[in-house]
């Protein structure tokens, strides 16, 4: 687990969440966990929300910064999805983005109205098409695997 310094981006993170970014030659990936006692308190039940990015990184746009502009409009739209969920008493556990995806997974305990607020709302320009389904797993085992 890695603990972000006090940077602009950094300040946007909702109080709660510990960062993962991994990084090799070609690849940059960026995750937002939610404490791991914060996160049995919330639900036993996941919801999964899978949007493709449809942004590229620009001729000449280097890597890092493509990475950090994608964290900016996946950080935004967590604070949004976390407001319109939290009262079905619902939190975004896991934000996984990289440059093809960002992947949002919702401790729930009433999955089916967490899809149906999902549904409801309009899918943000810099995306393409999502993708929603729930996953039997429980939320804090989900975490734990991802860490790994």
């Amino acid at each position: 687990m890695e603990f972000t310094a006090n940077t602009p981006i950094s300040r946007s993170f909702p109080d709660g969440y510990e960062t993962l970014y991994r990084v090799s030659y070609n690849y940059r990936s960026f995750a937002l966990l939610l404490d791991a006692l914060a996160v049995k308190s919330i639900g036993n039940k996941s919801v999964e929300l899978v949007l493709p990015w449809c942004i590229y990184r620009s001729e000449g746009e280097e890597i890092d910064i493509h990475v950090l502009r994608l964290i900016d409009y996946a950080i935004a739209l967590l604070h949004e999805l976390n407001e319109k969920i939290n009262h079905l008493q619902s939190k975004v556990y896991l934000l996984d983005l990289d440059i093809n995806r960002c992947v949002f997974r919702i401790a729930t305990e009433q999955p089916q109205a967490v899809i149906t607020t999902l549904q409801s709302m309009p899918c943000p320009e810099v995306f393409n098409l999502p993708q929603i389904k729930t996953d039997t797993s429980n939320p804090t085992d989900i975490r734990q695997q991802f860490i790994g």
